[in-house]
Formats: C-alpha cells, structure tokens, sequence
C-alpha cells in the first residue's frame, strides 16, 4: 500500500534517514523528524468533551485544543471559540542508531517541552526473529500515530479509543518486551507490557498476527489483554481486540477496521468500526473519505448511549518530498449528549 507520498517511512526503515550528525559507542546516529502545523479555520462545539458517562474520547482533532462548547470570551466579552482561528505547531526528532544487528532509536514529540514516543532497542537475533525492548508504537490498528503516515489531518474514533487505552503512555504507545516473527508471508509479535492502564503489580499481553495472503490485500488482528475493571481501574475497557483489512492498488485503498472491547458494563464502550478509503490522483494530489462509530453496551440496567459517530473529508497536496498540505472537515457527534462539532482544519507538514 502507498503511504502519503511524503511519508518518512522511519517505523523501520533507515535508509531515508539524513546524513550522521553525530557518533557514539553504536556507529553514526541518523537524524530524521518533522514539523506539524495546524490552522483550525472553524469549528464548534465540544469535541473533547466526554460522553455522558464520562468515557473521554480524547481529543477527536489530536493536533490542535478544541473549545469546551465555547465557553470562552472575545475581547468583547462575547462567547467564543477558544481554538478557532488558532495555530497549533509540534513537531518530532528522531534518533536512530546501528551496530551489527542491534538498533537503538529515540523518537523526541516536541510540542513546548520534549518527550520520548519512543526509546527502544531493537536486536535482530537471526533472520527470523527480532527482540523489541524498551517504549514503542503498539502497532495496534490502522491509523499511525505521526502526521506524515496519516490520510487526513484528525486521528479517527477507533484510534482515540485505542489511544484512552494506553492511558500510561502518550499516544497508542507501551512499554515493553516484543518479539516480532517473521514467518514466512506473515508477521507475528508477541508482547509483555506493562498493563495499559498502569494497573500495579498486572502486565498486558499482546499477540499479533498481519500478512499479504493475495496480491493488493494485507490482513491484521490484535488482542491486547488488561486487568479487570473495577471501582480502582474504572477505565479499562479489559480484553481489546482490533482487526482491519486494507485493499487497493498503485493509487487507492478501501480499509475496513473492527474495534473489539470485553468489558460489558452497562453504558461503557464495546467496540466500534470505521472504514476509510483514499484515492491518489497524481501530481502530489489526494482525497481521503473516513467514516467511523463507537458503540455502547446496552444491559438494560440504566440509560442506553447512542453510538459516537465521526465523518471525515480530507483533501491532500504533497508539494515536493519534504512538504504536503492538507485541508479537512470533519463531523463528530458524541452519543448519549448533544455535543456535536463541525470543523475546517488546514496544515502544513514538513520532514527532513
């Protein structure tokens, strides 16, 4: 599948990397990164509100900080948007280095202070079999967690729930222990993490299995296990399951994901699914449609919620390898509450 044309490729593949800048016990360190810069040109209403039973969805546009149902002033007094018309920058560093079959990398989110998305050590122990330690992308879905490997400029609701459960680490990160498999036409990792949710004294288990069993079709599941829910870990959704198939060609893809969640407490989230579909038009030129739902459990003990539901239209324009601009809308209508937002969203995207 084709990322966005000016995508770094840095989950794995160094070669794109810009010249050494610096030398340590390891060999060369390789330097890479990007610079993120969103104009929210409009919007309303509460878009990282929670829902009516307080399961917070997160931020639904990740890159910039929503109003809270406009509650805010203008110089006059009147209510507004404290986002609208609002500039919002961050960026990443990162850092890899290489000595014969061990990897260190360090991914640095700056965003008015630095903090580490990622600092693992990777050892290659033979052709088959590599040991992952230390803080990582879980891999856990469809949708990356960096702007240059997005579609769209707002991460989706199936991410943002995903990432709620990563509550201990920023992003859909965990630290970790992975073996990843390469077996044959699939990929299989197999983790021990720290519990997603901090639980002392519990650790998560995550098994993945993805692979390309025909031409233009690739194939993932994933389970990630939690401690129970309970009055002390109120927010753990407990067993997550997330499943997604992505087919296209050269210069477009259709992906349907499947979001699984075990806790069956009454009101609180069972899962949900998205489907997203991307064209490339040549010259730099994209267009990505997203449609995704979060539902309910519904035990008959209380009030039902109604499913969260999120359409996104995105426009795309890669300029040359270094920098892209995107233009969005998006619709999020949060179930169970009359919060709802429409927002226009530009950004500029540039990676060395």
């Amino acid at each position: 599948m084709n990322k966005k044309l000016i995508a770094i490729g840095i989950a794995g593949a160094f070669a794109g990397a810009s010249p050494a800048v610096m030398a340590g016990a390891m060999g060369p360190v390789k330097v890479s990164g990007f610079v993120d810069s969103v104009f929210q040109m409009s919007g309303s209403g509460c878009d990282n509100a929670a829902n009516s039973i307080g399961y917070n969805l997160s931020t639904y546009s990740n890159e910039v900080a929503s109003s809270a149902c406009n509650t805010g002033t203008d110089v006059d007094g009147v209510a507004a948007n404290s986002a609208e018309r609002k500039f919002s920058t961050n960026g990443e560093i990162d850092f890899i280095t290489t000595n014969n079959d061990v990897t260190a990398r360090i991914d640095l989110d700056v965003d008015g202070g630095a903090s580490a998305e990622q600092a693992v050590i990777s050892w290659m122990a033979n052709d088959s079999l590599t040991v992952n330690i230390g803080r990582m992308n879980s891999g856990v879905g469809f949708e990356k967690e960096d702007a240059p490997d997005l579609y769209q400029i707002t991460h989706g609701l199936i991410y943002q729930t995903l990432e709620d459960q990563t509550s201990a680490n920023t992003g859909n990160n965990v630290d970790g222990v992975v073996l990843a498999f390469n077996a044959g036409p699939a990929m299989v990792n197999v983790g021990l993490l720290n519990d997603l949710q901090g639980a002392n004294e519990e650790n998560s288990f995550m098994l993945q299995v993805g692979g390309s069993p025909v031409d233009g079709l690739d194939l993932n599941i994933a389970l990630v296990t939690q401690a129970d829910n309970t009055a002390n870990n109120a927010s753990s959704a407990e067993n997550v399951i997330d499943a997604y198939a992505t087919y296209g060609m050269d210069n477009w893809f259709v992906n349907l994901e499947i979001l699984s969640l075990s806790n069956d407490a009454n009101s609180f989230p069972e899962g949900g699914w998205g489907l997203t579909g991307h064209m490339d038009f040549g010259n730099g030129f994209g267009a990505t449609l997203r449609y995704d739902v979060i539902t309910y459990n519904d035990t008959g003990a209380g009030a039902s919620v109604d499913d969260d539901q999120a359409t996104t239209v995105a426009g795309t324009w890669a300029a040359n390898d270094s920098l892209s601009f995107n233009l969005e809308i998006n619709s999020l209508d949060i179930g169970g509450t009359s919060d709802k937002a429409n927002e226009v969203l530009a950004e500029a995207i540039g990676v060395f």
